[in-house]
């Protein structure tokens, strides 16, 4: 189901909101399915890999939108690009995540 926040002009409060279900057929989920498992095999070797491995394969992006929208474009990114050390800006900037995974 989606959330259309503009379904009507003028409109506040929940009639400013008109949930819509999405479509979706066995297809469509099947596609899903077979595209995410070959994403998962396309990424698995990375779980493989040390930090340091990773590191030495991965590759800042070009593209500056992306940029734009990324979180470490201001502080780490450019630290690390310049080798210097990003732990005390990790420690001042960042919280540990509660997901239960790093």
């Amino acid at each position: 189901m989606r959330l259309n926040t503009r379904a009507a002009a003028g409109a506040t409060g929940t009639a400013a909101m008109l949930m819509k279900w999405v479509p979706i057929s066995k297809a469509k989920l099947a596609n899903i399915e077979r595209e995410n498992e070959i994403l998962v095999r396309r990424l698995e070797p990375f779980f493989q890999m040390t930090p340091e491995e990773y590191k030495a394969q991965a590759v800042r992006t070009t593209d500056e939108y992306a940029c734009k929208m990324c979180w470490y474009a201001d502080d780490i990114c450019p630290q690390d690009l310049n080798n210097l050390p990003i732990e005390n800006t990790i420690k001042a900037n960042y919280v540990v995540n509660s997901y239960g995974y790093n």
